[in-house]
């Protein structure tokens, strides 16, 4: 699975907090604890968004069948990098419950949460 993610897009110079969430087709696991970390001061961000073959947005259709849910990702880390903000992270220490992929979150100290992902087979995400 994937544990590691870039986030595009988001404001320069601004506080923000990164939780990730492990989900499989029995539905959404546990959070990670949130880590805050402050975007750089420069003027200009990239833009790339997941999508499909088609150029649309992709957020797959998950089945919520009955069972156990996958454990939170372990270790988040959050450190300032050339080309933005790099989280990382490691999978759950118990993966007998499969990951299908994770997502990762962000927001402003007082502003709504934002969902990226899903994101399969990486293990950071990058955030200008």
């Amino acid at each position: 699975g994937a544990t590691t993610v870039t986030l595009y897009n988001l404001q320069p110079d601004t506080e923000y907090e990164f939780q990730v969430l492990s989900r499989n087709i029995l539905g959404d696991g546990l959070f990670s604890p949130i880590v805050k970390t402050r975007t750089k001061p420069w003027d200009y961000l990239g833009g790339v968004y997941p999508t499909d073959a088609y150029g649309a947005t992709y957020i797959p259709t998950v089945q919520k069948p009955s069972g156990p849910k996958p454990w939170p990702p372990r270790n988040v880390t959050v450190e300032r990098g050339q080309m933005g903000v790099v989280i990382s992270w490691q999978p759950p220490k118990n993966l007998t419950i499969p990951i299908a992929f994770y997502f990762v979150e962000h927001r402003t100290d007082d502003g709504q949460w934002q969902r990226w992902g899903p994101i399969r087979d990486e293990y950071n995400y990058i955030v200008p």
